[in-house]
């Protein structure tokens, strides 16, 4: 139980975050941190897969051993290959000397692809190959190689969907996906982008060697309804950008983010719900008047269905009317 604890509180300061959805991954990744099953997670860019692909390794019984991380959609695809199986020396021009793959070198700790749907579709079978033999052919080797692996793997587009495509093999999806561990979008995760945010401001603050800013009552609004497309990543960049713009010439922190400067003042004073009210109503107006009051274009904005931006135009009194342009006719 001890150990539980401790395990707990240590993956609680990597993943920050009070909301339900956060509170059962985090239970979930100290659960399935005891097995050698393969894991593949899925989420959208920037919501922190590595952290957790991370967290698999060292909260297992494989945490002295390596965890070698690659991105398949970093690498050319004439090197893929070669860096994940490693090839023998005048396996092909250029090779020199052997090298170790990185398969071959997470031997005894886990192999972390990302974005594994990028992985060329003719080294799949390949790289399925190792998973059920436990052995890897390097380039130009006349035998395969013993290794010891536990494979976590991560995919920002639906895995079956990406089979649909032609882009991943179904019967390599089967091996990736014995636990599919799924992370919820910052948007998705209520009050936590506030706890996130003020963390990373005391962080920033403390490397960069400035007092911790405060975030004003529209700050607050703004991180609250904004629909963070970046997620934890945009999150954290805006949070250092507030920090170091803080001593010289501070901005709205909507500014910073955006860059868009044409809403209307915020209340200095008032409960959080007129502050939210006052913000959702400068945000759809804003989006009114820059898209001449186009409501598919209005939704693509601000990331809402149809049905929630009438609520809350209605709730708020506004109309397509507000985008100033007479030919509304567009639905």
């Amino acid at each position: 139980m001890k150990g539980q604890l401790a395990g707990s509180a240590g993956l609680e300061s990597r993943l920050i975050g009070n909301s339900p959805a956060m509170q059962t991954l985090r239970q979930q990744i100290l659960h399935f941190a005891r097995t050698d099953a393969a894991v593949l997670i899925t989420g959208e860019t920037g919501t922190g897969k590595e952290v957790i692909a991370q967290a698999l390794h060292d909260f297992s019984p494989r945490q002295d051993g390596p965890f070698i991380a690659i991105n398949a959609a970093a690498l050319p695809e004439s090197m893929v290959e070669a860096e994940l199986f490693g090839h023998e020396a005048g396996a092909f021009t250029g090779a020199n000397r052997q090298r170790t793959g990185r398969i071959e070198a997470a031997s005894g700790g886990v192999l972390f692809l990302d974005e594994i749907v990028s992985m060329p579709l003719g080294l799949q079978p390949k790289l399925l190959r190792v998973l059920q033999e436990k052995q890897v052919d390097r380039i130009g080797g006349t035998r395969p190689v013993d290794v010891d692996i536990r494979l976590v793997s991560a995919a920002n587009m639906d895995p079956k969907e990406a089979v649909v495509a032609g882009r991943l093999r179904e019967d390599l999806l089967f091996r990736l996906n014995t636990i599919e561990l799924m992370v919820p979008p910052l948007r998705e995760r209520g009050r936590d982008s506030l706890l996130l945010f003020d963390t990373f401001l005391n962080r920033f603050a403390a490397q960069y060697g400035q007092d911790v800013p405060a975030p004003s009552a529209r700050d607050e609004a703004f991180l609250q309804t904004y629909s963070w497309p970046g997620n934890v990543r945009e999150l954290r960049n805006a949070a250092e950008r507030f920090v170091l713009n803080a001593g010289v010439g501070p901005q709205p922190l909507e500014a910073l983010v955006t860059g868009r400067r044409d809403t209307g003042p915020i209340p200095a004073e008032g409960g959080l719900k007129e502050l939210m009210d006052a913000y959702e109503r400068n945000l759809i107006e804003g989006a009114l008047r820059r898209h001449g009051g186009r409501m598919a274009d209005v939704m693509s904005e601000l990331n809402l269905p149809r049905r929630t931006l009438n609520e809350k135009m209605a709730r708020l009194g506004l109309n397509r009317e507000q985008s100033g342009v007479a030919d509304l006719a567009e639905t």
